[in-house]
């Protein structure tokens, strides 16, 4: 029936199917002990844990936005990836998911668009442009679904973009350059402090003073690069878009914050796994100790 057991639950599944993702990425990308990592510091997160029950639409467009990146950052995870890769299935799966993202919130379409014109500027770099074509194509699939369900909304109510009051909220009335400054300094918190997700960070820059360890695997340049991008779309984005900082906006980039994070420490550390264990108490103390500044009660 219609009750929070079956809407929390319901979400659970939701919820697990986006880790499923992350593990799958993380397992491709850097091995089976470095996905369980990722995953299960995903899961703890604060953030992710307190909002993996409540019923919103970014939870949804977090999990279909991380299936679409794991098999776009798959196909691309080897130097060759591009010119030896033959089956399209790839492309119409990332093309697949990241509609059903920007069907379930609109600003789902920001990830596929940005790495859209990453590839777009790497076929003008490289001057293969048949190279990146293809992948062009299926990460910008999402905008036209997007563009239908606008074109059927103004149709149905007369506004494209919904109630005009909330849209100036959420867009109109926050163009404002004072504004914006302020909301990129907080969202870069967000991304790497916030909830104490300075600790995990933190041993990630200072493994990044020690030398890497011969044979160890680490992540592929175009991979960081294409994480680069969507963090960097989607910091700038939430911090011009919506009234409200809500970390719940950034679900699907705290994995990638994470398994940033786990790669570095794998890759210059004989026993990262103590760093793991070290992040873990702090994102369990998170969920119950409240951080000594203002934050959304649904952080937490």
């Amino acid at each position: 029936g219609f009750v929070p057991s079956g809407t929390r639950t319901f979400l659970c599944m939701v919820t697990a199917g986006a880790l499923l993702a992350v593990y799958r990425l993380a397992r491709h990308l850097l091995g089976s002990p470095a996905a369980v990592a990722t995953t299960l510091l995903t899961a703890i997160y604060p953030i992710w844990f307190a909002q993996s029950t409540l019923a919103h639409g970014d939870l949804f467009a977090a999990a279909f936005t991380l299936w679409g990146l794991t098999f776009y950052l798959e196909s691309i995870s080897s130097p060759d990836a591009a010119d030896t890769e033959l089956s399209p299935w790839p492309k119409i799966y990332a093309a697949i998911f990241f509609s059903l993202a920007a069907l379930s919130k609109e600003t789902g379409v920001i990830t596929p668009v940005a790495l859209a014109l990453w590839e777009a500027f790497l076929s003008l770099r490289d001057r293969k442009l048949r190279r990146h074509t293809g992948w062009i194509a299926a990460l910008l699939v999402p905008i036209l679904p997007l563009a239908a369900w606008y074109a059927y909304h103004r149709h149905r109510t007369g506004y494209a973009f919904g109630n005009p009051d909330f849209l100036r909220y959420n867009a109109t009335a926050n163009l404002d350059a004072h504004r914006i400054a302020l909301a990129l300094y907080h969202r870069f918190l967000h991304l790497t402090m916030h909830m104490n997700m300075f600790v995990p960070v933190t041993c990630a820059l200072a493994a990044l003073l020690l030398p890497a360890i011969a044979g160890r695997v680490r992540l592929s340049r175009p991979v960081l690069s294409a994480i680069a991008v969507v963090l960097l779309a989607n910091w700038i984005a939430f911090s011009v878009l919506g009234g409200a900082l809500l970390t719940r906006y950034l679900l699907a980039l705290y994995p990638l914050v994470i398994l940033v994070c786990v790669a570095e420490w794998q890759r210059r550390l004989q026993h990262w796994e103590w760093l793991a264990a070290l992040s873990a108490a702090a994102f369990l103390a998170g969920i119950w100790i409240n951080p000594p500044y203002a934050f959304a009660p649904e952080d937490n």
